[in-house]
């Protein structure tokens, strides 16, 4: 009576190759092989692995023989999405066949609207970053926010600190959010909450000047509707986020009159698909 089992990552077959978001990289090459003491003997060989950008698809494929009984096989799929958990999967043996499918999710109620997720558990975080749409939270696979920017973090360890992370990798290039990251405890049985402040806008270096002159080192620039707020550095450049399309800054260098100027801006015809834009503005 005896049994082995081996498992090998097939990335390390080449470890010189470079197989990030490679299908490879989280794959494995299984092994077993048992014998009970009737002396009845089994082998299975098979493949595993992640696919899919987030690593959220999982598959199994399996093919074995067994004593007394012939050729056995199983291949499965899993997904785990933002809205929910699906799998399939098929098996057979001598004189049988069998398919079989799941489908589980959660609902969640709560002040601000309904948000759908992955099954709770016992005791889940709610996620609120107003306007994060898409973004995906470190380390809980297939879950991020949805197009209002809420997420259900599920299955939270009771009476410690969940880390809850998002992924700056995920954010959008009109997302600035001041700290991505979020400690909560959640009691037995309870939604917490992690709340996270958000602004959507632009990016923008800006180029200022005044008569013809850059505007002065350290002079004080806020965006009037957002109220978006940096400080001029060298050259007269400010670096701004949060900008609405259109908008007005005040600038001010001085106590006196003659040490402010306003410009009006307009962006809504430039290139917003780039992580920051530049441009000139003059300052009346």
């Amino acid at each position: 009576m005896y049994a082995m089992n081996l498992s090998f990552p097939l990335d390390k077959l080449w470890p010189k190759a470079n197989f990030r978001n490679h299908p490879i990289q989280n794959a494995y090459s299984t092994f077993s092989t048992t014998q009970n003491s009737n002396g009845n003997e089994s082998y299975m060989a098979g493949l595993s692995g992640t696919l899919l950008k987030d690593r959220n698809l999982s598959y199994s494929i399996n093919q074995g023989q067994v004593s007394k009984q012939g050729d056995i096989g199983s291949v499965s799929l899993n997904y785990n999405g933002s809205y929910g958990t699906v799998g399939a999967g098929y098996s057979y043996e001598k004189n049988s066949n069998q398919f079989t499918y799941n489908a589980s999710g959660g609902i969640l109620a709560h002040r601000d609207g309904i948000t759908f997720g992955q099954p709770l558990g016992s005791t889940s975080i709610l996620v609120k970053a107003p306007g994060a749409k898409g973004v995906n939270i470190e380390n809980y696979t297939g879950v991020k926010t949805d197009w209002r920017g809420y997420a259900i973090v599920p299955y939270a360890t009771e009476y410690r600190a969940n880390r809850v992370a998002l992924n700056s990798n995920t954010f959008s290039n009109n997302l600035e959010i001041s700290n991505n990251v979020e400690n909560v405890v959640p009691i037995k049985g309870a939604i917490a909450r992690a709340t996270f402040n958000t602004s959507l806008g632009v990016r923008a270096l800006i180029t200022l000047s005044h008569n013809g002159k850059f505007i002065p080192y350290a002079s004080s620039v806020i965006e009037k509707e957002s109220s978006a707020t940096s400080i001029v550095a060298d050259d007269g450049r400010v670096y701004l986020t949060g900008l609405p399309l259109k908008g007005t800054l005040e600038v001010n260098w001085g106590e006196s009159a003659e040490g402010k100027c306003l410009a009006n801006y307009d962006i809504s015809d430039m290139d917003l698909s780039k992580p920051v834009i530049q441009f000139d503005l003059e300052c009346q």
